[in-house]
């Protein structure tokens, strides 16, 4: 089928097409397609990159021979792979529907026909796995209560560096969306760098995805924050004699395999890009968390509909993939001019309410009347609460309400 070959050219391409299509190997024909198909999954899941050698390698003769005729060179780029994995899908589930029609006619008389129809049905699109007996799960549950009883109070989430925040939140948990949402030049990014360096110095794996800051000044910020060096300093390459011993020692321990810190500073992605680079991230980088720098700043594709609309799309996009992946997933967000003065409400984040709905967390950045202040101002499991932090400009640095000796 042309579709299926040139679809899996450019997920050969390109590991974005493959993570980011959300196709299943039972979408493509049985055979050569479906192998080539797992085989490029392989790949991808061991980190490296698609070509022939590879292929080759993990290949049987007939399959890699059928590969290097039919699919490598199908397609000139991996532009425009929706058309094609649009039509794969809509391929595979007009073949899935042909089967149970066939099936189902086989089984006339059966009592449970009509049923066992309903169900293959409702399975073309991956929905029957959805759905599952509480009596079948119970035990996994009593064992994560159990795990927890070990763990003796610990928090369950991913620690965030900030002790009273954790105390609240219980830390960034999977399957949770976290909003950090400030006033422009008002300190989210700052917040979002203090806690990959927090987390980062612990061992969790932190991914990136900014299309706000360059994957060098995001560096900077870190590196600044990591070594106190003045973020100035930095920029301007004015360092004091003193400065080199901390710039050398904190790069040495962000170019060690402990250091987990992966990045991706494209300008130009769209919410399906970025989906791609998150699973991309997770699956085939490990990480634990995945930051995203800004919602507002993601580029509309689609310019029939309006920026609301847009937005609200990329917020239900980010819960998705938090419960897809398993992952805390954190996205910063600008807050109006309406939240200008005093401290700002939910309802002031920028161009939508959906990521007042969508969000598990919500952490504002408030200068009120006594200082800085970050206002949790939504806590799906736990309380809402205001809590005193400092900023300290020069290392691009938060503090607050923890021990900050441990995690430096």
């Amino acid at each position: 089928m042309t579709q299926e070959r040139s679809l899996l050219c450019q997920m050969a391409m390109d590991s974005q097409v493959y993570f980011g299509a959300g196709v299943r190997g039972e979408h493509f024909s049985e055979g050569p397609a479906r192998r080539v198909y797992d085989t490029i999954g392989k790949v991808y899941a061991a980190g490296n990159t698609v070509d022939s050698f590879m292929m080759r390698d993990r290949l049987d003769e007939s399959t890699y021979e059928w590969y290097r005729t039919q699919v490598s060179g199908a397609v000139p780029s991996s532009a425009n792979w929706l058309h094609y994995r649009d039509a794969v899908v809509a391929a595979y589930r007009e073949r899935r529907v042909l089967e149970i029609t066939a099936e189902g006619q086989m089984r006339s008389g059966d009592p449970g026909a009509i049923d066992w129809c309903i169900r293959e049905l409702a399975s073309i699109d991956g929905a029957s796995g959805d759905i599952v007996e509480q009596r079948d799960f119970i035990g996994e549950y009593i064992n994560e209560v159990e795990r927890r009883v070990k763990l003796k109070g610990t928090i369950p989430g991913i620690g965030t560096g900030f002790e009273a925040l954790d105390n609240v939140t219980n830390g960034f948990q999977d399957r949770r969306m976290i909003i950090i949402g400030a006033r422009p030049s008002n300190g989210k990014t700052a917040l979002m760098t203090t806690m990959v360096a927090n987390m980062a110095r612990v061992g969790v794996k932190c991914g990136i995805v900014s299309v706000e800051s360059s994957r060098h000044e995001l560096t900077e910020r870190i590196m600044s924050n990591m070594a106190s060096i003045e973020n100035t300093n930095l920029a301007t390459g004015r360092l004091k004699p003193a400065d080199f011993k901390g710039l050398t020692d904190t790069a040495g321990r962000m170019q060690s395999q402990e250091w987990g810190v992966t990045i991706c500073d494209n300008p130009y992605l769209g919410i399906d890009a970025i989906k791609a680079r998150v699973r991309e991230m997770v699956i085939t980088r490990g990480a634990n968390i995945v930051f995203v720098d800004y919602i507002q700043r993601i580029p509309q594709t689609d310019f029939s509909i309006p920026f609301r609309l847009h937005m609200a799309q990329c917020s239900t996009a980010f819960k998705s993939l938090a419960t897809e992946l398993d992952i805390p997933v954190v996205v910063l967000s600008q807050i109006g001019r309406d939240g200008e003065g005093g401290r700002p409400r939910l309802s002031n984040l920028k161009e939508t309410g959906q990521l007042e709905q969508d969000a598990d967390i919500a952490i504002l950045i408030a200068e009120l009347e006594d200082g800085l202040h970050l206002d949790v101002a939504k806590n799906r499991d736990g309380k809402k609460t205001v809590l005193p932090v400092e900023f300290i400009g020069k290392y691009m640095r938060f503090y607050g309400g923890r021990d900050d000796s441990r995690w430096m």
